[in-house]
């Protein structure tokens, strides 16, 4: 339930559109040649191989990998960056709604939440936007996934989880408008960000063009 002075919304949610006009606003991760809708990194089951990189090991939630490679690299950098200019946060929160507990090192939602934690952990910052503006926070409202939500801003001031879940992307999308987005499969991640300071009336993009 909406946490009291949220708006009262009741019902099914009814997706949101985005302007006409703006036909750079994707709702959805860059699109790459690889199987997965969502995955970038090489995360092919028949090949049981290791992690090539840092954020293919979060991508898979292999955290064992991620605390190997921090622990025994000088002076390693947790909050590097790769082509999409995301953190290791990014794809551990992007991929912890999807069912991956198979095999090449990953253990499904539950492991790349903890992934998530410990990245934390170690320093990695949950502000940084990606090449398109987007944090962390709004990777996870994308996916409905109000479990990584609890991980990433559970443990964040109140002004400061307020501030993330309000921030807008390149095109001034926020995380609640993409937890909207997903229907009735983002309804628990939709009130979650409500209760802890949403601003669904607030949303930036207009009544247009349905997104891409």
């Amino acid at each position: 339930m909406a946490a009291a002075g949220s708006p009262r919304v009741s019902g099914r949610l009814s997706p949101l559109s985005v302007p006409t006009g703006s036909p750079k606003v994707s709702l959805n991760t860059p699109t790459t040649t690889r199987g997965s809708k969502f995955a970038v990194y090489d995360l092919s089951e028949e090949r049981g191989e290791a992690p090539k990189s840092f954020h293919e090991a979060a991508e898979r939630g292999d955290t064992s990998w991620c605390v190997r490679t921090i622990e025994r690299t000088l002076d390693f950098d947790v909050n590097c960056r790769d082509r999409l200019m995301r953190t290791a946060l990014h794809w551990a929160a992007e991929m912890g709604h999807h069912d991956t507990g198979r095999a090449g090192g990953r253990g499904g939602a539950a492991a790349l939440s903890a992934a998530a934690k410990t990245l934390m952990d170690f320093g990695v910052d949950v502000h940084t936007a990606d090449c398109t503006g987007r944090t962390a926070v709004h990777l996870a409202a994308k996916c409905g996934d109000a479990e990584m939500l609890r991980v990433l801003l559970g443990g964040l001031p109140a002004g400061d989880a307020a501030a993330l879940v309000n921030q807008g992307d390149h095109n001034d999308i926020t995380p609640v408008f993409l937890a909207v987005q997903r229907g009735e499969e983002g309804q628990e991640a939709f009130e979650w960000l409500m209760q802890h300071g949403a601003r669904y009336t607030e949303q930036a993009p207009e009544a247009g063009a349905a997104a891409s």
